[in-house]
């Protein structure tokens, strides 16, 4: 066991999406890598405070953003599909809660910091799925 097991929040947030096929892979059989997304660019990431981000960039300015347990297992995994204003390489969207999320992509990196209820702020460094 490697005691950092995401299977579990996974299928959550892939059974969540509802509307793609998925395959969940055993963690421990040494496959790496991830691919079949809702036909945009996708991501993945862990925040500064331990959150496990989900994002990918679709066609028609909108977004579709998951996120795991947490750092402390108490959120409930989910993925939702928002709209986003994009500006070259910048972009923005709003969570519930009135939430921040901004983000900027360039090639391959992508950095987003989400501005949380507590007026602080998380930032993500993700990394590209699936290439």
């Amino acid at each position: 066991m490697l005691g950092n097991e995401r299977g579990t929040d996974a299928r959550k947030v892939l059974e969540a999406r509802g509307d793609i096929p998925f395959a969940l892979i055993d963690e421990n059989n040494g496959i790496r890598g991830n691919a079949g997304t809702g036909g945009g660019q996708a991501w993945f990431g862990d925040s500064t405070r331990g959150q496990e981000t989900y994002l990918e960039l679709v066609p028609g300015n909108r977004v579709i953003y998951g996120w795991g347990h947490g750092p402390l297992g108490k959120t409930a995994p989910g993925v939702k599909t928002f709209d986003a204003k994009f500006d070259g390489a910048t972009f923005t969207f709003a969570l519930p809660d009135a939430l921040m999320v901004r983000g900027v992509h360039h090639g391959d990196e992508m950095r987003i910091t989400i501005e949380l209820a507590d007026r602080t702020r998380a930032a993500v460094d993700m990394h590209p799925i699936g290439r």
